[in-house]
């Protein structure tokens, strides 16, 4: 049984990580690293984002409404783009003020914890002063929480504005040529009979057409960044639950409701949420080219940097007369051990990499991911997973995903519950590597379950894997 000490001091550990991981995703959102290529050049005031009126008015005002039937398209991507800033900067200004109570409340914490104990002395003084410091860093992790969507919100809200400053810039100026080109039509118009009037609204059309194709270039853009910000909330948001979950088992041990190690298998967090992040401190490797925070991330469950995860089953101890508060098996829902040796690949050809059983398990997951990415789609390294440590949603039964024996593919692109997300010549190369493997159940297939096309895992015995790992071998030797 562990020391009060030992399981408090792992709850510090991973609520530190915890908190770098979040404060680093929150940074990200703080620094642009969402913005899209060709955006945030400028400082566009908000309130752009509520301007109302007729964009094409200029054309009216000349005199030539009768234009307006032909080009009145162009009020479309003007129109769609109206907003109501105050509800945006109002929001965020809420998630600001929010952070700031959390971060008083974690003070107001920590001086409790240290006033109320200053006359305690021994291990167990130390644990509670330590467990009084976990939860208040748990505060300052919903604090960086809150700043993040504050962050993420006011982010949107410019985009939107800048955005919205570009299209009526590009409106302006089509109006503006569209003018000139009718008052030479019309000047043209004694000597050809009226011909060339024809023409200049020809051309006037042509003007708003390039316009308004222009105009969807910079709200796909929008689009792109909207998404990207999206998923950094995602991350933060998974994160939540990781906090959440620490701070209920980290108070149900101090009610003594509950007596436990504090690991990332109980806890479903590894202590890094992306390559290059540590419990110590550094700052998760997010860039334009890689704001998903680690191609091991999932948004239901953590999966980390596993490559040294040693986690073993059966290490929650229960305080006498309490009930099992874990799922007591410590196999995996397709009978392999759950937390085994971890092996981290990159795949072949991309920048994904995960984290799978060690052995031949494993290696005929790599081998289905490899050939996936080269037959199927492209391999994305934000929605590409493997070894998780979590249960089948409330089910008390192990994942396959907690015993490293089974994979999500482009989880964005595929999600659980929808069918039909791979054409015809995808789900034949599916079949083909499938049929090579042979001990791999595809999600694809479930009829008991949801479907889930973007989930491969293993399905056979430990002699039936090392064959068919040995078939894998030949096949990958084979030029």
């Amino acid at each position: 049984m562990s020391s009060p000490g030992t399981t408090a001091n792992r709850g510090q550990t991973t609520a530190q990580g915890l908190y770098n991981d979040v404060r680093g995703t929150a940074s990200a959102i703080d620094r642009g690293d969402w913005l899209s290529a060709g955006m945030g050049a400028t400082n566009v005031a908000m309130d752009i984002i509520n301007l109302g009126g007729d964009p094409l008015g200029s054309i009216s005002s000349a005199g030539f409404g009768w234009l307006i039937g032909h080009i009145k398209f162009l009020r479309e991507p003007f129109d769609a783009l109206l907003g109501d800033a105050n509800s945006i900067m109002t929001s965020a200004q809420g998630f600001i003020r929010s952070a700031e109570q959390l971060v008083n409340s974690a003070q107001q914490y920590r001086d409790a914890s240290r006033r109320e104990t200053a006359s305690w002395t021994g291990a167990a003084g130390d644990a509670y002063r330590t467990t009084g410091e976990t939860q208040a860093t748990n505060l300052d992790s919903m604090s960086q929480v809150c700043q993040g969507i504050s962050g993420a919100l006011a982010g949107a809200g410019k985009a939107l504005a800048e955005v919205r400053k570009m299209v009526m810039d590009l409106i302006n100026q089509a109006c503006n040529r569209i003018i000139m080109i009718i008052i030479e039509a019309l000047a043209a118009a004694w000597g050809s009979f009226g011909a060339s009037i024809a023409k200049g609204i020809a051309q006037s059309v042509m003007t708003a057409v390039q316009s308004a194709q222009k105009c969807l270039m910079k709200i796909q853009k929008l689009i792109q960044t909207l998404q990207k910000i999206l998923q950094l909330v995602q991350k933060v948001m998974q994160l939540v639950k990781a906090v959440k979950q620490l701070m209920n088992t980290v108070g149900n041990i101090a009610s003594g409701n509950q007596t436990a190690q504090i690991t990332g298998s109980n806890l479903n967090y590894g202590g890094n949420v992306s390559a290059g992040t540590s419990p110590q401190g550094a700052a998760p490797d997010i860039t334009r080219q890689n704001f998903d925070g680690g191609p091991n991330y999932r948004y239901d469950g953590f999966t980390g940097n596993t490559q040294s995860a040693q986690a073993q089953p059966g290490n929650t101890q229960l305080a006498q007369g309490q009930p099992v508060t874990r799922p007591p098996a410590v196999t995996s829902q397709n009978g392999w051990p759950i937390n085994p040796p971890l092996q981290t690949t990159t795949i072949p050809g991309t920048n994904v990499r995960i984290s799978v059983a060690r052995g031949p398990a494993g290696d005929i997951l790599i081998h289905v991911l490899t050939r996936f990415n080269q037959g199927v789609e492209p391999l994305d390294a934000a929605t590409t997973g493997g070894y998780n440590p979590r249960t089948i949603g409330n089910t008390g039964v192990w994942s396959n995903h907690a015993s490293g024996t089974a994979v999500d593919a482009n989880w964005g692109a595929h999600p659980q519950g929808r069918a039909g997300t791979f054409s015809t010549a995808q789900i034949e190369e599916l079949r083909r590597i499938l049929y090579d493997v042979q001990v791999v159940r595809w999600g694809g297939d479930f009829r008991n379950a949801a479907v889930d096309e973007m989930h491969f895992e293993i399905h056979g015995t430990p002699d039936e894997v090392q064959r068919a790992a040995d078939r894998v071998r030949a096949i990958e030797l084979t030029p």
